[in-house]
């Protein structure tokens, strides 16, 4: 069966949708599949970090609704840096790696492109040059 990409984005919430957009529109050249399986992941944890992210990811659709592109490069920048961090995406692969959920080769293709984008103080290079 074909599905069409409107299709592939109607099983994902707003915030869900938003995440794998910006992850996959990001630098780090992370597959849709991938950015999924993160998503759902942390979306369907019952940790309260897990679901803080979740409830700072909706946020941002509020803080980018309506607002000028210089303001919603802010915004997303500051998710990436606050949010959205080197740290948090490694642990996501690993266990999508661990549970099989996702294989080892696109696991350590992920993991590559993050660490070249990735400064040696455990900041996305992009972001630590803006701070």
């Amino acid at each position: 069966m074909i599905r069409s990409n409107a299709a592939l984005w109607e099983v994902l919430s707003p915030a869900g949708q938003l995440f794998v957009r910006v992850l996959v529109a990001s630098r780090l050249d992370i597959s849709v599949r991938c950015a999924k399986a993160i998503w759902r992941m942390i979306s369907n944890s019952e940790d309260h970090e897990a679901q803080a992210f979740v409830f700072h990811t909706g946020h941002l659709i509020d803080q980018l609704d309506g607002t000028s592109d210089a303001v919603a490069a802010e915004a997303i920048s500051r998710y990436f840096s606050d949010w959205l961090t080197p740290d948090l995406l490694h642990q996501a692969l690993d266990e999508l790696v661990a549970r099989g959920e996702l294989s080892p080769t696109a696991g350590a293709r992920a993991h590559a492109h993050m660490d070249h984008w990735t400064s040696p103080d455990g900041r996305w290079r992009w972001t630590a040059k803006e701070r």
